[in-house]
């Protein structure tokens, strides 16, 4: 099923059929020409370099138009995004001092690990691109990235001329 629009994808839930839930990251904007294509497998290849505990990497690319996607593990914790939109709308509590400290400290380790493996920015990490492994509220949750950097791609292929989200932007990209 459907789940939201990002800022270069449209997201669907699905179920592999011998494995886990994943999300398909369907591009906005499907690459034009081959150049934009290697681009994108490109950007799929640098997401899938980085390994930490921390990051989140995608488990497969479909580089066959119409239909070019990134396929990333779907976590049971859900992303800071529902988090944050549950406590606007009085669903859930605010989080507490703890939660935050370490939520804050898993992102601070995984943006310096993908600093120095990618040596750019992060592109544009929003809310909805913090998962958690487990429910927030755990002692054992910890904050991953997804996404991180992939926002490259709009700008790459010209659906932008500027970082397409200045207030998640990497201060060096802007």
């Amino acid at each position: 099923p459907f789940r939201r629009v990002g800022s270069y994808a449209r997201v669907y839930e699905a179920q592999r059929p011998t494995g886990p839930r994943v999300l398909i990251k369907l591009l906005l904007r499907q690459p034009a020409t081959p150049l934009e294509l290697l681009y994108v497998a490109h950007e799929g290849a640098v997401a899938g370099f980085v390994r930490h505990p921390t990051v989140v990497r995608p488990t497969a690319m479909c580089l066959e138009r119409p239909l070019v996607a990134f396929i990333y593990p779907m976590l049971p914790g859900g992303s800071l995004g529902d988090v944050l939109a549950a406590i606007r709308t009085g669903k859930r509590r605010p989080l507490t001092d703890p939660i935050i400290q370490r939520v804050g400290q898993s992102i601070v380790r995984a943006l310096g690990n993908l600093h120095s493996a990618l040596g750019r920015g992060h592109g544009s990490l929003t809310p909805s691109n913090i998962v958690f492994d487990t429910p927030i509220e755990s002692k054992k949750a910890t904050a991953r990235l997804t996404d991180y950097g992939l926002d490259y791609l709009r700008c790459a292929q010209g659906a932008e001329t500027r970082v397409p989200c200045p207030s998640y932007t990497s201060p060096e990209a802007l």
